[in-house]
């Protein structure tokens, strides 16, 4: 069992990242009557930069704990509360410090009774809002389903929202409604079934973005979030589906593209291509110990071919999956026996306020497995709370770290269990507008051996006031 206390964040899953917010699942659950005779809240964290968000609700001194580090596109279950009217609502989060503080205090909200109430944080961090809606399902027929559509994307433009049977095209869907930005809108009852989403930009048919087989075949309420999504996408939306689980199930533009870029760790000049069919890719001239710039190609799945400079073939093999919207990194290295390998990953492109993902690698051909330690000034390893533990060869381990200036450590723990330092940096200043991947290798031209390639993604590219 990996030990990572590398910041609470570390919920980031490769194998969810870009296909769900929280879990996964369909939200098949049949909750038609749930909402009678209770009154109950569900929060939702639609800030895009945002840190893991706590909520409570106070009312005549009884406070209500809702949810506890709510991250981007995710949304809490449905809790039920004792007392209905007015609640003044306290959201915190991380400060610039890497501390928790109120960010929202004493804000006021109108929970009814006997409704499902939402309550929604938007907007750019640490400058958010709250909004509040609520409905029911009282009066929800058999075979049918209530849909409803949010819509928190940043400086959204609103959009016409089309909605058809799955698989029989946007010539058969039908337009339901255009989002109203900042709001959500209850747009009515419809036959359970398998849809696809259509967003197209207001008063015409050009479709901006497609989500395919959305399963809404329970009778429930279905709410469809707009939000803001990073990556190579053209339009920046992509749209969550709630239920009244904490299980937010994700959908990036069907047809949207994707991005690479390879990190070189081996002693020599390489040029790349992926190959799927009759789309090909290449990046050439990828300098020793340096990584290239991310290119945008179609999502696909890619074998990878790699070339010396002498055009003769080092490596085939490993395929590159890329899906809609995602960014992936490949490293280049020697495995143990020496010969050339890829490993790939995905990275984050998403900007955080005061703080920054990570990725880890350990790509050592002589150390099975090594511990990492993000060290303040006046910091040890023995007293930084920031670490990865026990990070296995050709392991990727993933997290966040408040911003701030750090020296890194790597160390191994030998045969007597003593610890013994195999990499320590310089202060290295991690600001939110880059996040990085961070590979470990052996260099014999340094001090201990190994260094560090320090892969860093500028995130400021992606704009979330556009």
């Amino acid at each position: 069992m990996l030990k990572n206390n590398l910041y609470p964040a570390l919920a980031l899953s490769f194998a969810t990242a870009m296909l769900t917010a929280c879990g996964g699942g369909g939200g098949n659950n049949n909750e038609k009557s749930d909402d009678v005779n209770e009154t109950r809240i569900q929060v939702y964290n639609a800030s895009p930069n945002s840190t893991g968000l706590t909520y409570e609700f106070e009312k005549n001194n009884e406070t209500t704990h809702i949810a506890s580090f709510i991250t981007f596109g995710d949304a809490s279950g449905l809790t039920q509360v004792s007392k209905n009217g007015t609640h003044e609502v306290t959201v915190s989060g991380i400060d610039a410090n890497g501390d928790r503080e109120d960010i929202l205090k004493d804000v006021e909200v109108t929970i009814r009774s006997d409704q499902r109430n939402i309550v929604f944080t938007y907007g750019i961090y640490p400058e958010i809002a709250l909004a509040e809606f609520d409905f029911n399902l009282n009066d929800l027929f058999d075979d049918t389903m209530r849909f409803l559509v949010a819509d928190f994307k940043v400086n959204s433009p609103g959009y016409d929202v089309y909605v058809g049977i799955a698989d029989e095209g946007f010539s058969a869907a039908e337009l339901w409604t255009t989002s109203v930005p900042g709001s959500m809108i209850e747009v009515g009852d419809f036959e359970t079934d398998t849809y696809d989403i259509y967003l197209t930009n207001t008063g015409t048919t050009d479709i901006v973005f497609t989500a395919e087989d959305v399963n809404m075949e329970s009778e429930t309420g279905y709410i469809i979030v707009l939000r803001d999504t990073f990556g190579p996408s053209n339009s920046g939306v992509a749209i969550d589906k709630m239920t009244s689980s904490s299980t937010v199930v994700s959908y990036e533009d069907a047809f949207g593209a994707a991005q690479y870029r390879f990190m070189n760790l081996i002693d020599q000049t390489v040029n790349s291509e992926l190959v799927s069919g009759d789309d090909t890719y290449t990046q050439e001239d990828i300098a020793p110990y340096s990584s290239s710039p991310y290119d945008v190609v179609n999502y696909n799945d890619y074998k990878i071919f790699l070339n010396d400079e002498n055009d003769q073939e080092i490596y085939r093999g490993v395929v590159m999956s890329l899906p809609q919207n995602a960014t992936m990194g490949a490293a280049i290295y020697h495995d143990k026996e020496g010969a050339v390998k890829v490993l790939t990953f995905p990275e984050s492109v998403r900007q955080l306020t005061y703080q920054v993902d990570i990725n880890f690698v350990n790509l050592t051909t002589d150390i099975d497995q090594v511990d990492v330690y993000f060290v303040e000034e006046g910091k040890t390893i023995d007293t930084t709370p920031y670490t990865f533990q026990s990070v296995d060869f050709e392991e990727v381990e993933t997290g966040n770290l408040p911003t701030n200036n750090y020296r890194v450590n790597v160390v191994i723990e030998t045969e007597d269990h003593t610890l013994e330092m195999v990499y320590q940096s310089e202060m290295f200043d991690f600001q939110d507008n880059f996040n990085y991947t961070m590979l470990l290798y052996n260099d014999p031209d340094t001090p201990f051996g190994y260094n560090v390639m320090f892969a860093g993604a500028d995130v400021s590219v992606n704009r979330l006031n556009q």
